[in-house]
């Protein structure tokens, strides 16, 4: 059991917050959820307010409860994965679970407009 879980705190000490994000993109995959990247900073206030209003509203949590898997990203600590940018924040990506993207969402809305992206962005995938 020791030899487990001291390889499990080597691996995370080698690949860092990879691991949460190739996990999030296993467990879309294996419940046919999307990836929601968040890329944001502390101290950004439209970035507290999506997090603190709109995804606890009920009508936006119930939807990222359902069909997303969540990933939070900080523009001063972490990297995007390739392919990805970012002008503004927050920035929201939606990927598949094999990494393509399916759409990007700049700024804060109010949580009826964000539960209608939520839906539009599940109707774009096949």
């Amino acid at each position: 059991m020791k030899v487990i879980v001291w390889t499990a705190l080597l691996c995370a000490w080698l690949w860092g917050a990879g691991i949460k994000e190739d996990a999030a993109f296993v467990q879309a995959a294996a419940h046919g959820k999307t990836v929601l990247m968040l890329y944001s900073t502390k101290g950004c206030p439209e970035c507290a307010y999506m997090k603190e209003k709109v995804f606890t509203a009920p009508e936006v949590a119930q939807r990222l409860k359902r069909h997303f898997v969540i990933i939070e990203k900080d523009i001063n600590r972490d990297d995007l994965p390739e392919g990805l940018a970012y002008i503004g924040i927050p920035t929201l990506f939606a990927l598949r679970s094999d990494g393509s993207l399916i759409d990007t969402v700049i700024g804060s809305r109010r949580a009826g407009v964000f539960a209608q992206i939520l839906d539009d962005l599940l109707k774009a995938q096949p």
